[in-house]
Parts: structure tokens; sequence; C-alpha cells
């Protein structure tokens, strides 16, 4: 898998301070990691239902999930199936760009409180920006010096 060499890691006005996370962090991100994973447990079997998703790309994109709220104990980690390195960095990149995408629309509609929009999208950011900066081995490496070379090169038009 590629890796978009200009993926924006942070929201407007945020940077990465460099600073363990707090303790308050932690529980906040299993708690939004193990929301989502049950959204999208409960949601998927209708959007294929419905023939907008299909049944691998569900059972893929949850085996994900899982291994992503599992990372953080956000579930039992017992019988979850592995996610690589690449598959979790890129379903929280789409994660990401989706929330940048929507809430502020759904702020605008009063679905959801821009505080809690900004927290919750800010969770999911910190947690891609451990992965992406902090872990992945070899793969995570590569990963990031193609990045690297990428961004050396012009941008297409």
């Amino acid at each position: 898998m590629t890796f978009d060499p200009h993926f924006r890691f942070y929201s407007d006005g945020h940077a990465p301070t460099g600073a363990a996370p707090d303790d308050a962090f932690w529980p906040a991100l299993r708690r939004e990691l193990g929301e989502e994973m049950e959204r999208r447990r409960a949601s998927y079997p209708k959007l294929v239902s419905k023939v907008r998703m299909n049944r691998d790309t569900a059972d893929r994109e949850l085996r994900v999930w899982r291994a992503i709220a599992a990372s953080v104990a956000a579930i039992p980690a017992t019988g979850v199936a592995p996610a690589t390195w690449s598959e979790m960095v890129h379903a929280l990149r789409r994660e990401i760009a989706l929330r940048r995408k929507f809430y502020p629309q759904w702020i605008l509609d009063r679905a959801i409180d821009a505080d809690d929009a900004e927290r919750k999208l800010s969770l999911v950011e910190a947690w891609h920006d451990y992965l992406w900066h902090d872990c992945g081995g070899a793969e995570g490496a590569a990963a990031r010096a193609e990045r690297l070379r990428l961004l050396d090169q012009p941008r297409a038009a």
C-alpha cells in the first residue's frame, strides 16, 4: 500500500506537542475507538443489505477496526484477527478524512457538538500520529522514507 505524501496529519491550528499524553488521553481514546467499532459493527450489516457496501469490504473494515480498537484495549484482543500496520494507518486516515469532511456540516445541523467533534477528531488524529511516527517496524520505516522521497518531488497538478 502506498501513502499520500501530502496527507495532513493534524487539523488546522493543531500541531504535535511532543509531550506524552496526559492520564485522561488513554481512557478517552479507548472509549472513542470502542464506540467507533460499535458504530461500524451496527451499521455495516445495514449497508451490505442495502448494497451500499459489499460483504468483503465490510468484513475487511470490521477486521481492521477490531484490531485498531484492540490495539489500545478498547475491546478484548481475544479472537481479534490481526491487521497490518499499513491497514490500520490507512483506516485511520480514511476516518480522519471523513470526520474532517462531515463534521462541519454535522455541527451546523446540530447532530454533533463542536467541542465533541473536535475532541473525537483529535483523539483519532493522535492515535494515527503515534502509529505513523512511532510504530510499524520495517514497514513503517519504509513508508515514512517513501513519503519523504515523494515530498521531494514536484507535486502533480
